[in-house]
């Protein structure tokens, strides 16, 4: 069940199992309440870094923009669901970095970016795990790839 009273969110089966209050005057959500068995939180794992350890290198010139933002980087979590991050600049239309084989797709993905300018791009992701941004008119394009996700395996 999920209600809304009082400016609190109820979550759970009785209240108060677990809420939510809204702290309207400067916009936080505090944890007011939360019984000891409902929703317990499990930690992500950390994400890979693209070119750390034995993770796969930035290929084609591509690189992390560095200038305050993440690094590209992806994590698979435990509902089999790979998430990506990073800011990234590199050529349109070639491979950033290709994926460990139990991080790929199992068919050819397609997912609309928006690039540097801002413009129009597409990142593809390719079940080889081959990662390709394109950026309509091409060149050298600045590209987040934050919130990017997909489910692999079954």
């Amino acid at each position: 069940m999920v209600a809304l009273a009082k400016n609190a969110l109820h979550l759970g089966g009785k209240e108060p199992s677990a809420y939510l209050l809204v702290t309207t005057a400067n916009d936080k959500f505090e944890t007011k309440h939360q019984a000891a068995n409902t929703y317990a939180t499990k930690a992500s794992p950390a994400y890979k870094n693209v070119g750390a350890g034995t993770n796969p290198d930035l290929q084609n010139g591509w690189q992390n923009c560095n200038f305050g933002f993440a690094g590209a980087g992806y994590y698979k979590d435990s509902q089999n669901i790979v998430h990506l991050k990073g800011c990234i600049f590199g050529p349109s239309g070639e491979t950033m970095f290709r994926l460990p084989a139990a991080y790929r797709p199992s068919e050819n993905l397609w997912f609309p970016i928006v690039c540097h300018g801002p413009i129009a791009g597409y990142m593809y992701i390719y079940s080889n795990g081959n990662v390709v941004p394109y950026c309509e008119g091409g060149g050298p394009n600045e590209q987040a790839i934050d919130g990017l996700s997909f489910r692999v395996g079954t």
